[in-house]
């Protein structure tokens, strides 16, 4: 019994918490890397954050439309078979154009640290630590970003195969 309770630990308030919490934000995650996808999220949730977890662009996309009245923001992998964290992040803002975003990269192939940032977007490079991550979804989601997102295009020559 003890694998059912822990499933729905998250949902419930901790011992000494006010009964009445305010609802979390969810972050989406999209990473393509199954290890760092449930790593991500688990390192977001314990930022304060909920999440949903999607392992390609296309099921990124997918998700966020299914759940896009909860979403605040986003974390992508920019390194993806298929479509990359950039070419998600420009199909996501064709919903949001204000879609907070933390690019999380090991490589970034054909894209810059800036590249990356003038997307309007915060860039971290892995390993990341929790705290880290935590602070640039905030960062993310501030007031000095919403309302400014540039607009997002991607050369088709940039998308990556894998």
């Amino acid at each position: 019994r003890i694998g059912c309770e822990s499933c729905v630990k998250a949902e419930r308030p901790v011992f000494g918490e006010a009964m009445h919490t305010e609802p979390r934000p969810t972050v989406l995650v999209v990473d393509d890397d199954t290890a760092v996808r449930l790593t991500l999220g688990a390192m977001i949730e314990h930022q304060g954050f909920a999440t949903r977890l999607a392992a390609s662009g296309d099921e990124g996309v997918a998700e966020y439309d299914r759940h896009r009245d909860e979403i605040a923001a986003v974390v992508l992998d920019v390194r993806m078979p298929g479509k990359d964290g950039p070419h998600t992040l420009a199909e996501l803002r064709e919903r949001d154009p204000d879609l907070p975003c933390v690019f999380v990269t090991g490589y970034a192939g054909a894209y810059g640290t800036d590249d990356l940032a003038g997307r309007g977007a915060v860039v971290l490079a892995k390993p990341v630590a929790a705290d880290d991550l935590g602070r640039a979804i905030r960062a993310a989601r501030g007031p000095a970003t919403r309302g400014r997102q540039p607009p997002v295009s991607v050369p088709a020559a940039a998308e990556t195969e894998g």
